[in-house]
């Protein structure tokens, strides 16, 4: 994953949060499904997707190859749900 510093705002003292890609590596260059930092902050990349987001669980499909991703940033396993 790649980690890109995020800014930092005007006398905050704070360590600056690390920043980690959600990717699909389906093709070459990787499709970008969200973006995430060690703080709990999650930036979703929206188009025509559909995001279920649960108890710090999230699932989306990679608009390219149809593959369910889950990132899981609860802190606890995730059982798979029923259908």
């Amino acid at each position: 994953m790649t980690r890109v510093p995020s800014p930092r705002q005007v006398g905050e003292n704070r360590p600056i949060a690390t920043i980690d890609r959600w990717e699909c590596h389906c093709q070459d260059s990787p499709v970008l499904l969200a973006t995430y930092d060690d703080r709990g902050r999650i930036n979703i990349k929206i188009r025509d997707r559909y995001w279920t987001v649960h108890e710090g669980v999230v699932r989306t499909h990679c608009p390219r190859c149809g593959a369910e991703h889950v990132l899981d940033l609860s802190g606890k396993k995730q059982e798979k749900p029923e259908d």
